[in-house]
């Protein structure tokens, strides 16, 4: 029986800090505005984010720059990156230098980060590629999540850019961020006297950790399928930066119910044979969340979860398994840009076949790339 255990999957941003941060913006005249320009390495030293040191090995991958420390290009992770990076959103702008396979993260932040973001650039780390059954699909999450961070950095305000250039301020500070201050508009988080709070409810656990750190949670939930999870206003907030409904930025992901809670399984728990048929040579990821134990019963929640994945643009439909064992729907789903989405709901509370698992339905997706 497979053993489930919380997710936690730790995204830190090196440039982002809270404390004694004022966002008011000097009268026109007192300073003049400079834009700040990504392309210009004197200008990114100067704020803090030189050229990548000890670099080893540089690849091209899906339309990336990819430097690496290590001693050599593992194939493996560059396989996981390629399809992460070609399956980034369209609508999600991207102004990415460079992407960094890191050899020790602690040389840029504390603690054994997903991902970090430093100015113009991400690093990755070993792991980065450490998820056993969705390698992509979690780099793909985080590296939008790093994404988000490298454009809050690029909207960085033009006073806050003079100010850190001429030596008046001393840190880089992604909270004067001109689409975070928009952001904060909408998703209730004021400062005062360098404390940020907020009011309502944020993204998730993380995003609680400041307005940065909210904003991109909650593109990436977004993205991710997640939009039920999110406050009205975060989802007016990523509508508003990118200039289109939630509805069409979710197309082709994966539909994650409200109380839903995202899992690691410790073995397959899915159709492995007519995955393998529909995979063939395909690289695929498996994602699964955890339902609550008073979720309506498991027909009802095959009609829920079809009805999600058909408003995020899939089409396919699930049908009651023959299975003694558990209480299982599955069926296959097409998304708009082809992938294909293997899908199954095992019950655990009618699963006569089972003993000691979950007393919960487990939502299972299979993503298969193309």
């Amino acid at each position: 029986m497979a053993v489930l255990k919380p997710l936690l999957l730790a995204l830190l941003l090196v440039t982002a800090a809270c404390g004694g941060l004022d966002l008011a913006v000097p009268e026109p005249g007192e300073l003049s505005p400079t834009a700040i320009n990504l392309q210009d390495t004197q200008q990114m030293e100067l704020l803090g984010s030189p050229e990548p040191a000890n670099i080893v090995w540089q690849r091209s991958v899906a339309g990336f720059t990819v430097l690496g420390q290590t001693a050599a290009p593992d194939p493996t992770e560059l396989a996981i990156m390629e399809t992460a990076l070609s399956h980034l959103p369209d609508a999600l702008p991207n102004r990415v230098r460079y992407i960094v396979r890191a050899v020790d993260a602690t040389a840029l932040v504390s603690g054994n980060p997903f991902a970090a973001a430093q100015g113009p650039d991400i690093y990755v780390f070993e792991t980065s590629f450490s998820r056993k059954l969705s390698p992509a699909f979690s780099l793909r999450r985080a590296l939008i999540h790093e994404i988000v961070h490298v454009e809050q950095f690029a909207e960085l305000d033009p006073y806050h850019v003079t100010n850190l250039l001429t030596g008046s301020e001393s840190q880089v500070l992604l909270t004067k961020s001109l689409i975070v201050r928009d952001s904060t508009e909408e998703t209730g988080w004021s400062e005062a006297g360098g404390v940020w709070t907020l009011r309502g409810s944020a993204s998730n656990e993380y995003g609680a950790t400041g307005p940065t750190e909210d904003m991109a949670e909650a593109v990436a939930k977004v993205f991710g399928g997640e939009a039920d999870q999110l406050p009205a206003g975060h989802l007016k907030a990523v509508e508003s930066w990118l200039g289109t409904s939630v509805s069409r930025l979710a197309r082709g992901a994966p539909w994650v119910p409200q109380d839903a809670e995202e899992v690691e399984l410790q073995s397959d728990l899915h159709d492995q044979e007519t995955v393998a048929r529909l995979a063939g040579a395909n690289q695929y990821d498996a994602i699964s969340f955890s339902l609550s134990p008073t979720s309506p019963d498991i027909a009802v929640l095959a009609d829920l979860v079809t009805s999600g994945l058909r408003r995020n643009g899939l089409t396919g439909s699930l049908n009651r398994a023959d299975d003694p064992a558990i209480a299982r729907y599955a069926g296959e789903f097409l998304g708009p840009d082809g992938t294909t989405i293997w899908t199954e709901i095992r019950d655990f509370r009618d699963a006569p076949g089972f003993t000691g698992g979950p007393d919960v339905p487990v939502l299972i997706y299979i993503i298969i790339w193309r």
